[in-house]
């Protein structure tokens, strides 16, 4: 099977996160953000994830390529658990309040160099989310710090609920599949944001039970700006 996808894509790291700890063997491919063609081609719209299975159809939404992967292996079952109203509304907020600091960050990292190999690629994500925060990226650089503040309340606030090795339990589940590739995304702002201790023990934990790799720190003041 194939499964297409976006290295900074969050919404592309869950169905990742469910093959890696079921052991499901799949073919990863990294599409260019701006090849709208290659997803017209396989789906007729430009959406990742999509997984091809093996008798050449495909599957769209994450959390259905999640379901589809996990019945695969029904001997290997992700824990059910119970995740808090307090923490999904926190997750929300985070995931809101932290786009002005992840969106001009991603074109530059040298992780996301697969999702944006060439100008035209960085291009086209650059006019897409300067748009949605209504600011241009190099205005969002320039005032990181302040971005930065709210998102750490918040993020410490997370830290507070978590008494599990994992985020609702000490076991995966799939509350780790919604929650892993939020909060990972944010390695991607290091230089300016100081994750909480108990948050990075939990993304590396879950980082080093599979083959997605965190962000490492990288100094974007150096980044060729465009």
């Amino acid at each position: 099977m194939k499964l297409y996808v976006y290295e900074h894509c969050q919404y592309c790291v869950r169905p990742r996160l469910v093959a890696d700890i079921k052991k499901i063997p799949l073919e990863l491919i990294f599409l260019a953000n701006d090849d709208e063609r290659a997803h017209y081609d396989l789906v007729g719209k430009k959406l990742v994830p999509i997984l091809k299975k093996a008798d050449g159809s495909c599957l769209l939404e994450s959390l259905d390529i999640c379901n589809y992967l996990d019945k695969l292996t029904p001997d290997i079952k992700l824990a059910k658990t119970t995740q808090s109203d307090i923490l999904t509304k926190l997750l929300d907020d985070v995931s809101s309040l932290s786009r002005e600091l992840i969106y001009p960050r991603t074109i530059y990292h040298p992780m996301n160099k697969k999702d944006f190999p060439t100008l035209s690629a960085q291009l086209y994500f650059k006019a897409k989310k300067e748009k949605i925060n209504n600011r241009t990226f190099d205005d969002s650089l320039a005032q990181s710090k302040q971005f930065s503040l709210p998102l750490l309340e918040k993020l410490n606030e997370i830290a507070t609920t978590m008494k599990h090795q994992y985020i609702s339990g000490d076991k995966f589940s799939y509350h780790d599949v919604i929650t892993f590739p939020n909060l990972r995304r944010l390695t991607v702002a290091q230089d300016v944001l100081t994750i909480p201790d108990k948050i990075m023990q939990y993304l590396t934990l879950i980082s080093e039970q599979t083959h997605i790799e965190l962000y490492p720190e990288f100094d974007f003041s150096q980044s060729l700006k465009i």
